[in-house]
């Protein structure tokens, strides 16, 4: 279980995007040495990480978002820095993502307004907790559903069920990935450095905000 000294994470400015967006990270992820001639260094060689580990963790690339069969879906190209990377928040030399939603466009919960978050607490073959409305301090909120995480090949796709969520139809998100660093005075082992950070709004039709209408020719049922 992550502390909830991540509680104080802060993020840069938000990008805004429609139903489907194509983001990339706020800031650069690699800066590249100059080599000189002759030489044959690798991308790993010849990049600076902003932090260690951060080589681990694959960018995040094309990525789209939607509403389908009643989920709130992103999905996203893996365009990996490490040779082979792969998902575990329990392993050091890992990468894993946290979501986080907004969904009354209020300053309320988390950081810059967010009520609910998913992943990072989980490895991809288990079932992501949603959580929320996210309180102003000390807690993230009670479980109101469960989310999936798929990797395949170098797709990634996260599905967050709409009746998890509280919405008013924009729900600005904000995903997040972290590698996963090894920290012998850490209870579990490990701990998740902060890598990069992708940001976006999906228009969000919710069953619960379309107004019932009376279908002619017929009576609402009564007890």
């Amino acid at each position: 279980m992550r502390s909830t000294a991540f509680f104080l994470l802060s993020c840069l400015a938000l990008c805004t995007s429609g139903c489907k967006s194509f983001l990339a990270p706020e800031q650069p992820a690699i800066t590249m040495r100059s080599a000189g001639p002759g030489s044959a260094r690798t991308a790993a060689e010849t990049a600076i990480w902003e932090t260690p580990s951060q080589g681990q963790v694959p960018v995040l690339g094309a990525i789209t978002t939607e509403v389908e069969n009643g989920q709130w879906v992103v999905r996203a190209t893996l365009i990996p820095r490490d040779a082979e990377p792969f998902y575990s928040v329990s392993r050091a030399g890992a990468w894993s993502l946290q979501l986080f939603l907004n969904t009354d466009q209020q300053p309320t919960g988390y950081a810059d307004g967010y009520e609910f978050e998913t992943g990072w607490w989980a490895d991809e073959v288990e079932p992501f907790a949603v959580r929320g409305p996210i309180p102003a301090c000390c807690d993230w909120g009670e479980v109101t559903g469960y989310a999936s995480l798929q990797i395949i090949g170098n797709r990634v796709t996260v599905r967050v069920p709409l009746s998890a969520l509280r919405d008013d139809g924009a729900l600005s998100w904000r995903l997040e990935t972290f590698s996963t660093a090894a920290c012998p005075e850490c209870s579990s082992g490990v701990t998740a450095e902060f890598s990069d950070l992708y940001a976006g709004t999906t228009s969000a039709l919710i069953a619960n905000s379309i107004p019932r209408v009376a279908q002619p020719g017929r009576q609402p049922r009564v007890p």
